[in-house]
C-alpha cells in the first residue's frame, strides 16, 4: 500500500471502521514486541540490537517471538512499516497538515517539526536512514527502507502540487535531499540544521516556478 493510500485508509477507518467483519487485534505479547522492538531499532539501529536483548527486554518468549516472525530481517520489515505509520503518516504528514492548511506552508512546516524533533534529548536519527546506510546493499531490510523514504518523496509532491508549483516530481526530488541533508546534520551534531534547512527552502520556494494556469480554448 502506498503512502497516500495508507494516509486515507488510517483517516477512513478512524471514521468508519468496518462492520461486516472484526479485525483480531494483536496479541500482548506480539505488541510488547512490537514495541520493544521499535524502541531499541530506532535508538541503537537494527543490527546493535540481536534476538536475546529483544527476548530479554521485551519479556516475550523466544518461540513466541518466532511464532511471530520467522527471522529477524522479517522483524526488521514489520519495524519498517511501523515507523512509516507511526513517523510519516501520524506525526509529520498528520501534525504538519493539522498546523496548517496553506500547502506552501507545509512545505516549510517539514523544517519547523525537525527543528522541534532535533531538540529531543532522544534524537537518534532518522530510523529510515539509519536502516538505509546499516544494510546489506540490495537485501530485504535496504528495500524496504529505500521505499519508506520514497513514499515520503510522494508527500511533497502532493503538497507541492497543491500549492500549484511546476515540475512537482523534479520539486519533491529537490525537498527531499533538503530535508535528508538537515537530519544527517543534526545528527552530526549541528541542531541547528532544521533552522538553517528552512532558509534554504523559503529561497528556494520563492524563486521555483509557478503553474501556468491552462489556456481557454478560442471558440
Amino acid at each position: 500500500m502506498g503512502l497516500m493510500a495508507e494516509i486515507c485508509a488510517v483517516r477512513l477507518l478512524a471514521v468508519n471502521p468496518p462492520k461486516s467483519r472484526k479485525l483480531r487485534p494483536p496479541s500482548n505479547a506480539k505488541r510488547r514486541l512490537d514495541d520493544t522492538s521499535y524502541e531499541l531499532f530506532s535508538a541503537k539501529g537494527v543490527n546493535a540490537v540481536g534476538i536475546d536483548e529483544l527476548v530479554t527486554q521485551s519479556g516475550v518468549a523466544r518461540m513466541t517471538l518466532y511464532r511471530n516472525y520467522k527471522s529477524k530481517d522479517d522483524l526488521i520489515l514489520a519495524f519498517l512499516d511501523l515507523h512509516e505509520k507511526r513517523w510519516t503518516v501520524e506525526w509529520l504528514a498528520t501534525e504538519v497538515e493539522r498546523r496548517t492548511s496553506d500547502p506552501l506552508k507545509r512545505l516549510l512546516m517539514i523544517f519547523a517539526l525537525f527543528d522541534e524533533w532535533f531538540q529531543e534529548s532522544g534524537f537518534r536519527g532518522c530510523a529510515l536512514i539509519n536502516t538505509l546506510v546499516g544494510s546489506e546493499f540490495g537485501g530485504s531490510g535496504n528495500r524496504a527502507a529505500t521505499q519508506k523514504l520514497s513514499n515520503i518523496r510522494l508527500l511533497v509532491e502532493r503538497w507541492a502540487k497543491e500549492a500549484n508549483l511546476a515540475s512537482v516530481r523534479d520539486f519533491a526530488k529537490m525537498w527531499k535531499l533538503l530535508m535528508r541533508g538537515s537530519i544527517i546534520a543534526a545528527h552530526e551534531g549541528d541542531l541547528n540544521s532544521g533552522v538553517n534547512a528552512k532558509r534554504a527552502a523559503t529561497i528556494i520556494l520563492k524563486s521555483w516556478p509557478r503553474k501556468q494556469p491552462a489556456r481557454k480554448k478560442k471558440i
